[in-house]
């Protein structure tokens, strides 16, 4: 189901936004190397395409799935990423807030958190089930100040429009969606009607989907030929 101008008005007032080209090739390129970086340093498999990611074996990428900490980025990339100018653009729509911290398992806050996804083409396991973040948050014992507090900022870095990128649920009955969270992982059926449609929104690597964390939504399955990856960072109150 394509996403009509007119729905993406309505998921804007309801806490979506899309932003076109805010990061600039030279950007997007960076951010590559950096995940590229940050793979070969963790699984010791030497990479040089996010494209071509899905050719290595599964149980290299199943390293990077089961250990969040080796997709999040190094306090060293990270400090690269704040620099970009695509940053400085969204440091200054979003002045009352700060980037959300890592959160160690025994809940120390440590550097701020930047981190990246892959999503195979035609792996249904690289994808998650539709969520809330906030219902993260609550599975985290995270405290943000309830539903609509947070904002996510997901950019994509490869990426085939129309064959994979983020589903979004506009038309869910929110405090209808039944879903469970056990030890930190959340199961929700993408079939039940309170859900209602799931849309895919258009979108090419160098844009940017802006949306709150009482908003649902879920990776889509990777229709295309090459991997999908993305970079995600969220926004708390100060």
């Amino acid at each position: 189901m394509l996403l009509s101008s007119r729905k993406v008005e309505s998921m804007k007032l309801s806490g979506f936004e899309k932003i076109e080209g805010i990061l600039d090739e030279s950007e997007v390129n960076a951010i590559e190397r950096l995940i590229i970086d940050q793979i070969n340093l963790f699984t010791q498999v030497k990479i040089k395409s996010l494209k071509k990611y899905h050719f290595v074996s599964d149980s290299v990428h199943q390293q990077l799935l089961s250990k969040k900490d080796a997709r999040v980025f190094t306090r060293k990339s990270v400090e690269k990423i704040l620099l970009m100018p695509f940053f400085l653009e969204l440091q200054n729509r979003f002045q009352e807030f700060t980037i959300s911290n890592v959160v160690t398992e025994d809940n120390e806050l440590n550097a701020k958190e930047i981190y990246f996804r892959l999503v195979r083409p035609n792996c249904p396991s690289d994808i998650g089930c539709p969520h809330c973040d906030f219902w993260f948050h609550n599975a985290y014992n995270l405290d943000y100040g309830g539903p609509g507090s947070t904002w996510k900022c997901w950019i994509p870095i490869t990426v085939e429009s129309m064959k994979s990128g983020l589903e979004f649920y506009p038309n869910a009955a929110l405090n209808k969606v039944s879903y469970s969270a056990y030890n930190k992982k959340l199961s929700c059926d993408k079939n039940q009607a309170a859900l209602g449609k799931s849309v895919l929104v258009p979108i090419q690597s160098g844009d940017i989907l802006i949306f709150r964390d009482d908003v649902i939504h879920s990776g889509a399955m990777n229709r295309g030929s090459e991997t999908r990856s993305s970079i995600e960072i969220t926004f708390i109150k100060k």
